[in-house]
């Protein structure tokens, strides 16, 4: 890089995956992504919608319930080579998300975007901040619209550099992001930690509660509550609720929570999917090992041996995916179960889960957007069951769980915005038990002094193109 060029320098535990709009899952590559490919909305810090693509917010015609909608495309917008963004682009990419297709349609009238929904939702536009990414193919490059785009990348570092074409100029010149894996003996970000206390690295994006409290040197900014630590039970394996009941209710959940966190476990501990910053789903599962035992054994036990998967690499939801792992094995081994726990790296692990190639997983979840039946939707609704080995994005049901109950809980919900109906949700899945939701995750950035302007988000998407470097 040319000296007197800003670079931002972000560190993370996993190396990111594919920058590509279509297949994504990983939280970073998402963070990453959507620097480069632009939404019709934007969330704000607040949980707010803010017109991105769109030039305005939505407007309701009369007379549809709520069903349709129009507004228009910014003319400023230009893809990275320069190439003006057209209406008809923005219909496209919405046309071929698969996300958006599953709620709506969009066509193009008179000037104006028109988007057709298949069920009332009053907060389309929040919907609008996840799904919806620009993006034209350039021969073998995927061009964006937004304030960075892919530059020279190598084995160990990935690299974005301003768009030059883009609508507001990114105050920082180039960001590379490098990867420290984690120590293979504690399972903690030591290298990580270290980088970041001597200046090596200017952000850590996703660290843990228990993580940040070992730096000294650093700046330290609190995310609300934005994510949940699951034990994904794979419904099309364990197809007995009696089997799934019995798991669930050999697990402690404030156990769980004092071993991934240590201090404090009541204010991790998970009561339901939803988490805290979105809303609350209790889902009333309390631990009693007698009685998942006597279930276990009614439902008959699983005959073959069962595999936990997780990841090694710590995650704000999970400071210790090895320990609670083990935890969790030890847990149904006292029910009668042949149980072991496997670790796999990140990227086998989402595959499994995306192909429905295992038993019970544990991952976590981070919403996209800050609309609460989007998460839900996300990772209970029917329509989110991956097709595939590589998924797609915002189709995160690893459960392969399919409830039409559920389903059309959560549409009333998106029409009605009542706080019963989650509470509605949180029961039915605490008797269906498609997954276990263990632990809540407070995410935590460190960044250095140099950087200026990080503002915590519900999503943990961040604009970085917003920060500064002094």
């Amino acid at each position: 890089m040319a000296s007197g060029l800003s670079v931002l320098r972000i560190g993370v535990v996993d190396p990111p995956g594919a920058i590509d709009p279509r297949t994504m899952a990983e939280a970073t590559t998402i963070l990453l992504a959507r620097q480069i490919f632009e939404t019709p909305f934007l969330a704000s810090s607040t949980g707010d919608a803010i017109p991105a693509l769109f030039q305005e917010k939505l407007v309701e015609e009369g007379g549809s319930a709520g069903l349709k909608f129009a507004t228009t495309v910014r003319r400023d917008a230009r893809f990275s080579d320069g190439v003006a963004v057209t209406p008809e682009d923005v219909v496209a990419a919405l046309a071929q998300d698969p996300v958006f297709t599953t709620r709506a349609s969009a066509s193009f009238r008179d000037g104006r975007v028109v988007l057709t929904l298949f069920a009332p939702n009053t907060r389309f536009d929040l919907f609008l901040t996840m799904c919806g990414m620009l993006y034209r193919q350039s021969g073998n490059q995927i061009l964006g619209t937004g304030p960075y785009m892919l530059g020279p990348t190598d084995d160990d570092v990935v690299r974005l550099v301003r768009n030059p074409h883009a609508r507001t100029p990114a105050k920082i010149d180039s960001i590379e992001i490098r990867t420290f894996p984690v120590d293979t003996q504690t399972g903690r970000p030591t290298a990580l930690l270290a980088a970041i206390e001597k200046g090596e690295v200017d952000l850590a994006p996703r660290l843990s509660w228990r993580d940040i409290n070992l730096l000294k040197n650093t700046a330290v900014v609190m995310k609300p509550v934005n994510s949940t630590c699951i034990l994904y039970l794979n419904n099309e394996r364990l197809k007995d609720v009696r089997l799934r009941s019995a798991l669930a209710k050999a697990i402690d959940r404030t156990v769980v929570a004092e071993i991934a966190f240590g201090e404090n476990p009541l204010a991790f501990r998970a009561t339901g999917l939803l988490p805290p910053a979105l809303g609350k789903t209790n889902d009333r599962l309390t631990p009693d090992l007698e009685r998942a035992r006597a279930e276990w054994q009614e439902a008959g036990g699983y005959s073959e041996p069962l595999s936990i998967v997780y990841s090694p690499a710590p995650r704000p939801y999970l400071p210790a995916p090895a320990a609670v792992a083990r935890h969790l094995r030890d847990r149904f081994r006292r029910l009668g179960a042949n149980v072991d726990a496997s670790e796999v790296p990140s990227g086998d692990l989402i595959e499994k889960v995306n192909s429905g190639d295992y038993d019970l997983a544990i991952m976590g979840n981070i919403p996209d957007s800050p609309d609460p039946s989007d998460y839900l939707s996300a990772v209970v609704g029917s329509e989110a069951v991956p097709e595939g080995a590589e998924g797609a994005s915002f189709a995160f049901n690893f459960s392969r769980y399919r409830s039409a109950e559920i389903d059309r809980l959560i549409a009333v919900y998106r029409k009605e915005r009542r706080d019963e109906t989650l509470s509605e949700i949180g029961l039915r899945l605490g008797q269906d038990v498609p997954l276990v939701p263990l632990m809540y995750g407070r995410a935590c950035v460190a960044h250095t002094w140099r950087l200026r302007g990080f503002q915590p988000t519900v999503t943990g998407l961040v604009d970085l193109s917003a920060l500064t470097l002094t």
